[in-house]
């Protein structure tokens, strides 16, 4: 006589849920660039006026300046759409580029650690805009100094810090 088998039933599945985060925050990333972007030209326009540097539109003449020429650098110089456009067309995709840079190098990392190289990263932005590139762009030489320092350490502060902040609070999967 014939008999059925019954096969066994497979076993029950868990679902595999990683303990891990699944990588950089991309999103994140930009969302800091933004926040420290903006943080760091209320720094340099108010630091420069306050301290000396300049008046309150020469950070944004001197960003504008890396797409328009040196031309509108002077405080003389009219200070346009234009230079306003040209400084955001420049200054934000850098903020956006060196905040996912940053990102890349502090992910999970502490709050307190991922402020320290935020800040050294900034530091050396700094050292990069106003020495390294000002054989392409002489007038920034001119703009070094405190507030282009601070301005510089406050961005990779923040970018580090708002990074941190929304990519903790996301959770594991992003």
């Amino acid at each position: 006589m014939y008999h059925v088998k019954t096969l066994p039933k497979p076993p029950a599945r868990n679902p595999v849920v990683p303990s891990v985060k699944l990588g950089l925050d991309w999103e994140a990333g930009g969302w800091a660039g933004l926040g420290a972007g903006a943080v760091f030209i209320a720094l340099q326009t108010f630091l420069g006026a306050a301290l000396g540097g300049g008046g309150n539109t020469d950070a944004v003449r001197r960003i504008a300046s890396v797409a328009l020429g040196d031309s509108v650098v002077p405080a003389t110089a009219p200070f346009s759409a234009l230079v306003f456009f040209a400084a955001a067309a420049v200054h934000i995709p850098l903020s956006l580029i060196y905040a996912r840079i940053l990102a890349a190098m502090i992910d999970g990392m502490s709050l307190a650690k991922a402020s320290v190289a935020g800040a050294l990263f900034g530091g050396a932005l700094y050292f990069v805009n106003y020495y390294a590139l000002s054989g392409l762009f002489p007038w920034f030489a001119a703009a070094r100094g405190a507030a282009a320092i601070v301005s510089h350490l406050a961005f990779g502060v923040m970018a580090a810090s708002i990074y941190v902040q929304l990519a903790r609070g996301r959770g594991e999967f992003r």
